[in-house]
């Protein structure tokens, strides 16, 4: 279902040895300032308490001037991969499939994996210290929004029309007119590295136009044995750990809010994280 790469490097994981999460961040081509405050804040391995990584999904674009700005940026921050199919929304899908088919080759050395999109931020301090060492070795794990429900939903929502964007048509369902009864709700999610190869496989056998539709939420093809850690964080949409989206000022002021918050207390709760000696 995924094609090959026109912007790739490998190497992005493989010069430490042990990552406790990998970003991955599905970005517009042209949103470069977004994808800098995301390097300089979530991504910045300066100011994190563990080993971190991040990575940028792209598509192709169709401006040859935009292509060459994506190539230099690329040549400088090493951080951005880009599929060879065009970047739309409709096209999501395939984004995904492409971090699935990257984290599989070149990435199974991280812990975990965060799902994010180039609008938003995450409180990273209090995910890296309070949250994911507790996780540590879980096995066919996801962290999201979920919604649960005793009857499945309808894919094909009457509230949403032709003309929003996450309008799904009943034409591309027409053998799978239902989601599953248990599902990740948009971003963000956190995925155990053990299950990305699984997702990537099961990727194959989905149709490519099936549009907004994410893998995890497949539940004939992966749903069975998955575990969803019953964590105050991910139940309640007041919790400190939010992950937020917005504009980039609004963004950049909950960052400098958090970073301000945890920094004074960073250096003596990383002292409790022995599993980071080393590297």
């Amino acid at each position: 279902m995924c094609s090959g790469y026109l912007l790739n490097k490998s190497t992005v994981c493989s010069d430490v040895k042990y990552i406790l999460t990998l970003i991955v961040v599905n970005s517009v081509p042209g949103n470069f300032k977004q994808r800098q405050r995301m390097r300089s804040t979530i991504g910045n391995r300066t100011i994190l308490p563990s080993p971190v990584r991040i990575l940028f999904l792209l598509g192709t674009v169709l401006n040859g001037s935009l292509q060459n700005q994506l190539k230099a940026e690329h040549n400088i921050y090493g951080d951005t991969i880009q599929g060879d199919f065009l970047d739309t929304y409709i096209n999501f899908t395939l984004k995904s499939a492409l971090a699935l088919k990257w984290i599989t080759e070149y990435c199974q050395n991280t812990e975990f994996v965060i799902r994010l999109e180039d609008n938003t931020t995450v409180d990273i301090f209090y995910l890296l210290i309070n949250i994911l060492p507790a996780y540590i070795g879980s096995t066919k794990t996801i962290f999201c929004l979920s919604r649960v429900s005793d009857k499945a939903a309808n894919v094909t929502n009457q509230w949403f029309t032709e003309d929003i964007r996450w309008f799904v048509s009943d034409t591309r369902f027409k053998t799978r007119p239902r989601y599953l009864l248990l599902n990740c709700v948009g971003y963000p999610a956190i995925i155990s590295t053990d299950f990305i190869p699984i997702l990537y496989l099961t990727s194959v056998h989905v149709p490519s136009d099936m549009n907004n539709m994410t893998f995890y939420d497949i539940k004939d093809d992966v749903g069975h044995g998955v575990s969803t850690p019953d964590h105050e964080c991910f139940r309640r949409r007041q919790n400190p750990c939010l992950f937020i989206s917005g504009p980039e000022e609004m963004l950049m002021k909950y960052w400098e809010y958090v970073y301000g918050k945890r920094y004074d207390f960073i250096s003596t709760a990383v002292d409790n994280l022995d599993i980071f000696e080393g590297f």
